[in-house]
């Protein structure tokens, strides 16, 4: 009888450190899911905070799109339309004097259209020389 009750004991104790292994084991399990977890959301909650920060910057620049001002500003800036009274200033390019009035044609003065062929004869068989 002793030794049935030692032996019950042995097996209870056995039985009772295979649970509490299999326990580890399963608490074990779920805290590398909860880490695994906690990262995910860590790195979505930094991706959502950059979108935010994104759609904020996004919205501003909308605003100022639709606004007067950005429409004013291209106007003279962009699309070269001066405000009623204003003189507008046409750089000139260096180096050589441009005419200030303007050039007209005239209806007699008509330009003289040449065939492709003649361009191509005159290149090759005609010599000019000086």
């Amino acid at each position: 009888m002793q030794r049935l009750k030692n032996n019950l004991r042995q097996i209870l104790v056995g039985a009772l450190i295979v649970i509490i292994i299999l326990l580890m084991a399963e608490f074990n399990n779920r805290m590398s899911e909860l880490n695994r977890l906690s990262e995910q959301r860590d790195r979505a909650a930094a991706q959502i905070t950059s979108l935010m920060q994104t759609q904020a910057v996004l919205q501003t620049q909308i605003a100022y799109a639709t606004s007067v001002a950005a429409v004013e500003e291209w106007a003279y800036e962009d699309g070269r339309l001066v405000r009623p009274g204003d003189n507008p200033v046409v750089p000139l390019p260096e180096g050589g004097a441009v005419s200030a009035t303007p050039v007209s044609i005239s209806p007699g003065n008509k330009p003289e259209l040449i065939e492709n062929w003649e361009v191509w004869y005159a290149l090759f068989f005609e010599r000019n020389e000086p």
